[in-house]
């Protein structure tokens, strides 16, 4: 599915305002994801999947891999028996220097559940077209691909609560064999469930040209069927510039939103969530 969640330079859409009526006012604070905690792993170690912290960890770190891949061998079942479309609005910002946004670049996509996705690259997953720069974002496909897993090294932190759940969160980084822009971060997974709720992300080792210095986001999954999940939102900020001499970033120049508006299934429907009896 990480084909359409691409984040992109400013060339290629067009402003048309927010659009929608607004509860509150657009600003770099309310757009752009809250500040992401990620924690460096030893990207040396020997284990292809796990890190081996302790025998507890490494445990509980692949058999969350273990949920993962059975969660995309589900996902890819569930599209094929209920191919969808997804019709989702992007919204672009470039943020002024005093943290000022003043425009919004608005655009609406719609994605295929058959159409192809880009392949997980190891070390090489800015894109380049035309002078911009497209970087696609992680989805469950992603993180449970074997390519994914010989390139980076993953350890369970534990349980964590999320919007009301517990989540176990499983923090990877890319080994010390990957050089070139990679992801690093966190996915955190339900803990009763085992269905993906979200993925905090950044960009490690960015391009020393023609492109970002900095970009970090996440993405959050809703679940339409039992078992499934499926992106909802993704939410992302970049610097093309350097920190200053005192290391300070300043405001992103930019940010960048993705919701999912509506979800149609061009065959039949999938089953639903039923109340349970009282």
């Amino acid at each position: 599915m990480n084909r359409l969640f691409l984040l992109q330079a400013l060339a290629a859409v067009t402003v048309t305002g927010l659009g929608d009526p607004a509860t509150t006012p657009l600003t770099a604070a309310n757009l752009q994801p809250s500040t992401i905690t990620i924690t460096v792993l030893d990207a040396g170690a020997s284990y292809p999947r796990a890190t081996t912290e302790d025998s507890a960890s490494l445990a509980l770190s692949v058999a969350v891999l273990d949920q993962l891949e059975q969660a995309a061998e589900k996902y890819n079942e569930f599209r094929r028996l209920y191919p969808f479309e997804m019709h989702i609005e992007r919204r672009t910002a470039p943020v002024s220097t005093s943290g000022k946004i003043t425009r919004v670049y608005k655009t609406r996509e719609t994605y295929r559940s058959d159409s192809g996705g880009n392949d997980y690259r190891p070390g090489d997953i800015i894109q380049y077209s035309r002078g911009d720069f497209l970087v696609p974002i992680l989805v469950l496909p992603n993180l449970a691909d074997t390519v994914f897993w010989d390139h980076h090294c993953f350890i369970a932190r534990g349980i964590e609560p999320y919007l009301g759940t517990r989540v176990v969160r499983l923090d990877f980084s890319p080994r010390s064999d990957v050089s070139g822009p990679d992801w690093e971060g966190a996915a955190f997974i339900d803990s009763a469930t085992s269905l993906l709720r979200r993925i905090d992300f950044r960009v490690v080792h960015p391009p020393a040209r023609g492109g970002p210095k900095r970009l970090e986001g996440y993405t959050t999954f809703s679940s339409p069927s039992p078992y499934i999940i499926i992106p909802d939102t993704t939410g992302a900020s970049w610097w093309m510039h350097e920190p200053d001499e005192k290391n300070d970033w300043g405001q992103p120049n930019f940010v960048q939103v993705l919701f999912v508006e509506e979800v149609k299934y061009r065959k039949a429907k999938p089953p639903t969530y039923q109340p349970s009896p009282p």
